[in-house]
């Protein structure tokens, strides 16, 4: 059994997608709060590991063959599925209003015929497509990122291998694209991430060559650029995510020492103009910030997902 994204949780239960391997038949498993203990699983049609979405009675995935699933809460019924008659959604979904977005990749099905993939919105209650996002040509690989949403603005960003686009997310119509070196490496990382104001940060795989240092890039709502941090090497950007501080003037981001490296390391930027505040060299995973610190979260196995949750904290440390 393996875990390849985030989990989900309510009031009583942990919800989380899955890779079920050859030791369980389960996709998408719910695990009790207070105890540990798997209440239910859903089994779809490939395996799960984007962040599931929730809604009051329903927990909503996808899976590796391209399908949604409205899940019942209580007992893992499957209350619908839809086919996105595309590639991979792997990545998570959001959902906001009624209304859930994802992305899928491409999937070339024959010499003739391929799936197109992009970004899709869906009705929360039937599962219907409202409407599809395709900003980029047909053989691109969607790599099935999940999405982020800017309410304020009715505005939702995605990314593909080398493009970082918006959308409305009211008719999904393509508001604007910028587009980078292509991604052969594996970043099913680098969703976007805004603030408060609307900038958008998203770390990539170079600017122009996929062999280009690492960056971080910072865009205003608009898709102008507003700074671009370069992590001064290939293969530095990690696959852990980012993290605001409680102020929203730092952005805390996952690093690694280069290919085949095994030390790895958080980096500090400004967010108001990108220079490095400080960095910190540990084996950690995803950032979380609480109140003044850092909280960085790793999960040994699946069966330590609740009770075994293993925290680290660090303290922000000043700007230099």
């Amino acid at each position: 059994m393996g875990i390849w994204g985030s989990g989900v949780s309510d009031s009583n239960y942990f919800y989380i997608s899955v890779d079920p391997g050859s030791g369980s038949s389960y996709d998408l498993i719910a695990i009790d709060i207070a105890t540990g203990a798997n209440v239910w699983g859903a089994d779809f049609a490939d395996w799960a590991n984007g962040t599931p979405a929730l809604s009051v009675d329903t927990v909503f995935a996808s899976d590796y063959a391209g399908y949604v699933y409205a899940v019942n809460k209580a007992d893992g019924t499957i209350l619908w599925s839809t086919n996105l008659n595309a590639g991979a959604a792997s990545g998570g979904i959001m959902l906001n209003n009624g209304k859930l977005y994802l992305s899928a990749e491409s999937v070339v099905v024959s010499t003739n015929e391929t799936h197109v993939g992009g970004l899709f919105c869906l009705s929360a209650e039937t599962g219907a497509v409202i409407w599809q996002n395709q900003a980029t040509n047909a053989t691109m690989d969607w790599r099935g990122n999940g999405p982020t949403l800017n309410l304020a603005q009715d505005v939702v960003y995605y990314t593909t291998e080398s493009d970082v686009i918006a959308v409305n997310a009211s008719t999904g119509a393509t508001l604007w694209k910028n587009s980078f070196a292509p991604i052969t490496k594996w970043r099913d990382e680098k969703c976007p991430i805004i603030d408060a104001a609307g900038n958008l940060y998203v770390g990539l795989d170079g600017l122009t060559n996929q062999a280009d240092n690492d960056v971080v890039v910072s865009f205003t709502p608009a898709g102008a650029i507003r700074w671009i941090y370069d992590f001064g090497m290939d293969y530095a950007w990690h696959g852990g995510g980012y993290a605001f501080s409680a102020d929203g003037t730092t952005l805390y981001c996952t690093r690694r020492s280069g290919e085949g490296a095994t030390g790895t390391g958080l980096t500090a930027l400004n967010t108001a103009d990108g220079p490095l505040k400080w960095e910190l060299a540990a084996v950690i995973p995803a950032p979380v910030v609480l109140s003044e610190r850092v909280a960085l979260l790793s999960v040994s196995s699946m069966a330590a997902v609740l009770p075994l949750l293993k925290v680290f904290l660090i303290t922000a440390l000043p700007a230099r």
